[in-house]
């Protein structure tokens, strides 16, 4: 079952924008993903958090970063079984060393004009 929200991503990032093309492709239900350009209203430290890492709203206001916000998009987007299998502990501490070591290292291939 959803658990609603939406994925916040840099709509100034090429990769990023690669990724996102990509869950909309292959998502078997529809997921809300909003370059966080186009989003007014977030906090300053939501604004912050998406200088280096994708951030999940929940529907209830909070937020999530990074591997976290990875793990609630393909739930999202319809693989729940995947997504438990990423949370699990062990993998999980590998989904989020992947995850950060692929944000610090996107600039070779997209601008970081996060405002």
């Amino acid at each position: 079952m959803p658990e609603g929200g939406y994925l916040l991503w840099d709509g100034n990032c090429a990769l990023c924008a690669r990724c996102v093309g990509i869950v909309r492709r292959v998502a078997r239900r529809p997921v809300d993903l909003r370059p966080f350009q186009q989003e007014p209203g977030l906090p300053a430290a939501v604004r912050e958090r998406l200088r280096y890492e994708m951030v999940w709203a929940h529907a209830n206001g909070e937020y999530s970063g990074g591997a976290k916000a990875l793990v609630h998009l393909i739930r999202e987007a319809g693989y729940g079984w995947i997504a438990r299998a990423l949370a699990l502990p062990g993998v999980f501490w590998m989904v989020d060393r992947v995850y950060r070591w692929v944000a610090r290292n996107r600039g070779p291939v997209c601008s970081t004009g996060a405002t």
